[in-house]
């Protein structure tokens, strides 16, 4: 079955059903979620490491309207150079989940 078929099946359902079955996989999705290695050692240890270089030099760190006016800003510029490309239609993604991309000159 797929997604916008399974979509649709529980659309048919009653909404105190759709709410039962909404807080059943948020449960279970909690509880995968618990399971993954996001508290590993090493993972800790990075997140100690790069709050340790942060009190050394605070300077260094961004703020929230920082990084926010910057993403904004590269989305617009995404936009303008979709607008403005040529009428030539575009070639589809390969995959259906967006590719991100970092700095990888603006570490913490």
């Amino acid at each position: 079955m797929s997604k916008k078929q399974l979509l649709a099946a529980i659309l048919k359902l009653p909404v105190d059903e759709r709410v039962e079955l909404l807080n059943e996989v948020e449960q279970r999705t909690s509880d995968e979620c618990e399971r993954l290695p996001h508290e590993t050692p090493e993972f800790l240890a990075e997140l100690d490491r790069r709050y340790k270089r942060f009190l050394r030099d605070p300077s260094r760190a961004y703020t929230w309207e920082q990084v926010s006016a910057e993403m904004k800003a590269t989305i617009q510029k995404v936009r303008d150079s979709r607008s403005t490309s040529s009428s030539k239609p575009r070639p589809r993604a390969t995959s259906s989940k967006p590719r991100l991309t970092t700095r990888t000159n603006r570490k913490v």
